[in-house]
């Protein structure tokens, strides 16, 4: 016998125990409350979260999967082991970051994956596995030349005025008949949080949602009216938070960050940039911090001839297709920061460990 095989056959065995007595348990009376609780919500017996704990472990040792949804990055998988269930994750950075770029990334990792998604779950589920887009910067259209220019590796441009070679048009209609199977629904326009609430409660009902990712946290506060003192951004991640769980997916929200962070001598985003928009830090379960130092360098140019600008290029260079993820918060995990490579003509996020083997994750 395996060691602790016959610990698990008595946690399961108690399970069944404590769920029997459960059922047993009679109301003297009958209890003066409206309000439908979730499956979350009940009392459940301990022992269930043991086992899935236990199940899960088994399955990394033998080297499988069995977190929440990947992100096809590998080096930020291995350190939040996807995203899980009722998490929120906030993907914040400054403008033309990449934000939006990586979220997309991450969309389209999980659709390449979401034909075997059903097998993320732990139980067996009949239901269309989906995800859901809102976006409020960009029409489904755009999103579409976005999603298939990274996965084609055709020119954004190209796809736009349609500058295809023969080649590239075989990838494009091979992309396209791919795309056309997976359950992506996208919403965008203004909208508040609570019509988007509802659109994604209503996704659910149709299709096993397996995420929901919301590009634009300050338009979507701009367009939630609150009379409440605290700020609209603080009422909608908590809102949002509130959803992760009652929906059981993760929720990947983008957000900016302050103009001024990035006129300050170590313009690196920090966590406390994002106290200006209330206590959203604080029903975040993860954080991830957006920088590409190659962004901020290529507009400061020092003048020509001077030791300065000998410095900008090589700094320049060093920086070239290069972006850092700063894991600002994680319930799981020490903070680090990860580096990746982005190739910002197709707005794509790949593992630096992929394309040169040589090089590893910073915070190792």
């Amino acid at each position: 016998m395996r060691y602790g095989e016959g610990l698990l056959a008595e946690i399961r065995q108690r399970t069944d125990l404590v769920a029997l007595v459960g059922r047993r348990v009679k109301l003297v009376r009958k209890p003066q409350v409206n309000a439908v609780l979730s499956e979350r919500q009940k009392l459940r017996p301990f022992q269930r979260s043991l086992l899935s704990v236990v199940q899960k472990a088994e399955a990394a040792t033998a080297g499988r999967f069995f977190g929440g949804l990947p992100s096809g990055l590998r080096d930020l998988d291995s350190r939040l082991g996807g995203f899980r269930r009722s998490e929120l994750i906030l993907l914040a950075g400054q403008s033309g970051m990449g934000a939006t770029s990586l979220a997309l990334t991450i969309v389209a990792n999980a659709l390449r994956t979401t034909r075997g998604v059903a097998s993320l779950t732990d139980k067996a589920d009949t239901t269309t596995p989906a995800i859901a887009l809102f976006s409020f910067d960009m029409s489904s259209e755009q999103l579409a030349r976005r999603i298939l220019s990274s996965d084609t590796g055709i020119p954004l441009w190209k796809i736009t005025n349609g500058k295809f070679s023969e080649e590239e048009w075989e990838k494009f209609v091979l992309a396209l008949q791919e795309y056309s199977a997976v359950p992506l629904l996208v919403a965008e326009g203004p909208m508040s949080v609570e019509q988007l609430c509802s659109q994604a409660a209503e996704m659910k009902k149709g299709a096993d949602l397996k995420c929901v990712v919301v590009d634009g946290l300050q338009r979507l506060a701009a367009w939630t009216v609150d009379s409440s003192s605290m700020s609209n951004c603080e009422r909608v991640v908590r809102r949002l938070k509130v959803l992760a769980s009652e929906l059981s997916v993760p929720v990947l929200v983008t957000s900016s960050l302050p103009v001024h962070s990035r006129d300050r001598k170590s313009p690196e985003p920090r966590m406390s940039d994002l106290s200006e928009y209330g206590a959203v830090e604080r029903f975040s379960d993860v954080v991830l911090l957006l920088y590409r130092e190659f962004h901020r360098l290529k507009d400061i140019e020092p003048e020509v001839g001077t030791v300065e600008h000998v410095r900008w290029i090589e700094k320049l260079d060093r920086s070239y297709q290069r972006a850092d993820i700063f894991i600002g918060k994680n319930r799981s995990e020490s903070t680090v920061t990860i580096d990746f490579f982005f190739d910002d003509a197709l707005g794509l996020f790949q593992d630096l460990t992929v394309l040169t083997p040589s090089v590893s994750s910073s915070g190792d």
